[in-house]
């Protein structure tokens, strides 16, 4: 992750030093993090929740574990070098790449003509119209499409029909649609890492809002911004996602 621009227009790092608890284990350079709530964690900064409840920033290096450790207040003669550096921005726009989900199966029948567009949701997605609007992006055939309709919580639909190649089930990119996260979508999560966003369409909690949505057609070229009447019904080989995103919950402002 990535904080690109902040609300006050400032766009001015507030890095600050906090003692980092990994349980015994790295956090990656742009790792979400937040206050530690844990018995050994109290008073350091850890990687978030899965989904995150409270944000404090993004990690700006590496904890590496097997060079540093981790500290812990119930012994605070060891490991005093495990600190890192957290940008704590409580008004930054971040900017994320959007992983594969995991968890949300996507099913969609072929068809030889018009009309193949109904997507079948392998967990219910909260209330219809929480993924309204959103992106559906199969890498396995570079096909990518626009979610026109969620009028069931485990149905949605498509704008263009799907062709011929059905989605068995396909564990799909999931692009959270502009503005996303209010309380009646809170399908944001994190990957392992905790350094890319994931969109379930099933989450429990609102933690923050999705500003901008983006795609990345090769790895050399810029982002540019997700417009259903360019991109739905495209190809797009290798693309990658990104998105914008403010901390509604931000442990310095809430």
């Amino acid at each position: 992750m990535l904080i690109v621009s902040d609300l006050s227009g400032q766009n001015t790092p507030i890095n600050r030093k906090y003692s980092i608890y990994g349980a015994a284990a790295d956090i990656v350079l742009g790792a979400l993090m937040e206050p530690g709530a844990a018995t050994a964690s109290l008073g350091s900064a850890v990687v978030s929740a899965d989904p995150p409840t409270m944000a404090l920033g993004v990690l700006t290096q590496l904890h590496d574990y097997s060079v540093v450790g981790d500290w812990t207040y119930t012994a605070i003669t060891t490991n005093l070098n495990a600190k890192g550096d957290v940008d704590v921005r409580p008004f930054g726009i971040i900017r994320a790449e959007v992983a594969v989900c995991a968890t949300q199966a996507i099913t969609i029948a072929a068809s030889a003509g018009a009309g193949a567009t109904e997507v079948g949701l392998g967990t219910t997605a909260g209330a219809a119209d929480e993924l309204g609007a959103a992106w559906l992006y199969n890498a396995a055939t570079d096909e990518l499409r626009f979610v026109e309709d969620h009028d069931a919580a485990a149905t949605a639909a498509l704008s263009s029909d799907i062709g011929t190649t059905a989605w068995a089930a396909v564990l799909a990119t999931i692009v959270p649609p502009i503005f996303y996260g209010a309380a009646t979508n809170t399908g944001l999560d994190l990957n392992a890492n905790c350094d890319q966003i994931t969109c379930e369409g099933n989450g429990t909690g609102a933690w923050c809002r999705v500003i901008g949505s983006y795609i990345q057609l090769n790895s050399r070229s810029g982002l540019d911004i997700l417009k259903p009447e360019v991109h739905d019904n495209t190809s797009p080989a290798d693309a990658k996602f990104f998105v914008d995103f403010v901390i509604t919950k931000h442990a310095l402002n809430s």
